[in-house]
């Protein structure tokens, strides 16, 4: 895997509202409108929100978090990142008051200014209810009540205040450190309203291949968390990652028998008869059949009949459902002493365990690897197939994982807030085109 080629540098804008009122925050003696803008990129990785430290430093006053908003160039390595944050009373020095309800088509940096129309809705009572809970104000102060109270409850002594060091278009964290050690609080948006619950049951089954879960509030999505510990398995060797993905292998293995919990808590249900008979209506979907480019529109449509053939010959292997994660890949799983740790089940389903495949495979263009990965996820269903029909489910999994992701983008896409969904524009249409290779060329797709 390539180290990215630069480091991340983003110029990072502050949207600070004035409390009960419209006005918004400006860079004082300046004639064009700007919202306070750190003078030099800050190198940031996405989604770090030590942002809204560097906010706080600029405008030299304590300040509670709301929403980060990247606007990403197209490499991810630079961009605009706004940081709003909940309001203030008094402007600070060197900084103005401003309506910017008329001025808005030359609010500067020019980036911002959709994501100042957006504030301006919400505060007109227009506000997305898609966007994420913690975009609203009172959230942070809630969430941390709710964290400092549940730790004390279980014993915890807390060393330093609930800090967000996390948030993403598909996630919010918090962290509190209490008696050397890391707490972790999760909240994940409304297309993800489970998380939670589903964290919670996998973790009661299988607790030494889960997070240590301390409390969740199901209304809310709350999840805390112990520090798990470890390094995740795509910073290490990639020699490790076929022992990584066996032993996820195994933790799905050992669900075939209670796949029922999983909806109980939340969970989808995802059989390959349901990918089957949607397959035909894919292009028709949150208008996907318009985001592809004619020529492969053209040969999505000639290819269906395979794609389904391909994966009612996954369900002919005979391989019993069970847990799937929805978003496999060395970045969800953590390895620690006592062995691995498996995060992120936001996208947790019922189904068909080898659709898991392709998105483990993809992170890595190494044939050699692939093969490897492969034969260590195969071994580990030993038993409940032949080894030339494991084989075989591998090499479909390439392919129906493949088409697995683009019915869950097709999903999820709708049921994010503007920005946030234009992060995964093209993810549908990507993993479309995987599909189609690897009916083509099998593992060496892509």
């Amino acid at each position: 895997m390539s180290e990215p080629s630069s480091t991340p540098t983003w110029q990072v804008a502050a949207l600070v509202g004035r409390a009960g009122s419209p006005d918004v925050l400006l860079e004082d003696g300046i004639d064009v409108p700007t919202l306070p803008t750190a003078g030099t990129p800050i190198a940031i990785e996405p989604f770090a929100s030590d942002a809204f430290g560097a906010v706080e430093e600029m405008l030299g006053v304590p300040l509670t978090p709301l929403r980060l908003t990247w606007l990403p160039a197209t490499d991810w390595q630079s961009g605009t990142l706004v940081a709003e944050v909940e309001s203030l009373d008094v402007a600070p020095p060197r900084f103005r008051w401003h309506d910017p309800t008329d001025s808005i088509e030359v609010l500067e940096p020019e980036p911002v200014r959709s994501v100042a129309r957006r504030w301006i809705d919400r505060r007109g009572g227009e506000g997305n209810p898609l966007e994420p809970p913690w975009a609203r104000a009172g959230w942070f102060a809630r969430a941390s009540a709710w964290m400092e109270e549940r730790l004390r409850n279980a014993g915890f002594t807390i060393a330093e205040p609930p800090r967000m060091v996390y948030q993403g278009p598909l996630g919010a964290v918090l962290r509190v450190r209490s008696d050397g050690h890391a707490m972790f609080l999760k909240c994940a948006p409304p297309a993800f309203a489970s998380e939670a619950s589903i964290t919670h049951a996998l973790w009661r089954r299988t607790p030494a291949s889960m997070p240590a879960v301390i409390a969740i509030e199901s209304a809310e999505n709350w999840l805390l968390m112990h520090d798990h510990g470890g390094r995740l398995v795509d910073r290490e060797a990639e020699a490790t990652w076929p022992e990584a993905l066996g032993a996820v292998a195994m933790l799905q293995r050992s669900w075939v028998s209670w796949a029922a919990e999983i909806p109980a808590a939340g969970g989808q249900a995802r059989p390959l008869d349901l990918l089957v008979s949607a397959i035909p209506q894919l292009l028709d979907r949150d208008g996907f059949g318009s985001r592809l480019e004619p020529e492969m529109r053209e040969a999505w449509i000639a290819a269906t009949p395979r794609l389904v053939a391909e994966c009612e010959a996954l369900v002919a292997v005979g391989l019993p459902d069970t847990l799937i994660h929805g978003d496999l890949h060395p970045g969800n799983i953590v390895a620690t002493s006592d062995g691995y740790v498996v995060v992120d089940w936001s996208d947790t389903a019922v189904g068909n365990p080898f659709v898991d495949l392709a998105t483990f495979l993809v992170r890595t263009r190494d044939l050699d690897l692939r093969r490897r990965l492969v034969a260590a996820y195969v071994a580990a269903w030993d038993g409940f197939a032949g080894r030339a029909q494991l084989d075989e489910a591998a090499r479909l999994g390439m392919t129906v994982g493949s088409v697995y992701q683009v019915a869950t983008y097709l999903a999820l896409l709708p049921a994010l807030d503007a920005p946030d969904r234009a992060m995964f524009e093209g993810a549908d249409v990507g993993w479309a085109r995987r599909a189609l290779e690897a009916l083509q060329h099998g593992l060496e797709a892509g």
